[in-house]
């Protein structure tokens, strides 16, 4: 069975996360359509991956009743992300 790296997986996610913003304000020429299709992308990738994470965490404290050194950046970086939505 492959070993999946978590760690890769959601650097990863927040990578595309960032580029869909981007691309959201990149894109000067885009329709209201691709507007609320861009959002709806974020929002439902960040509700599916906020929810992984925070599965994965609990699972993490509750067996080494420890929490990552990284979770409070991975916390702030979901909070940007959100205003970020907000503001758009």
């Amino acid at each position: 069975m492959e070993q999946v790296n978590i760690t890769a997986v959601f650097v990863k996610d927040h990578e595309r996360m960032s580029k869909l913003l981007e691309d959201f304000k990149d894109d000067k020429q885009k329709t209201q359509k691709k507007n609320i299709e861009i959002i709806n992308q974020l929002q439902n990738f960040l509700k599916k991956h906020f929810k992984e994470e925070e599965l994965l965490y609990s699972k993490y404290k509750l067996t080494t009743g420890n929490l990552l050194p990284v979770i409070q950046t991975i916390k702030s970086e979901h909070k940007s992300f959100l205003e970020s939505l907000d503001k758009i």
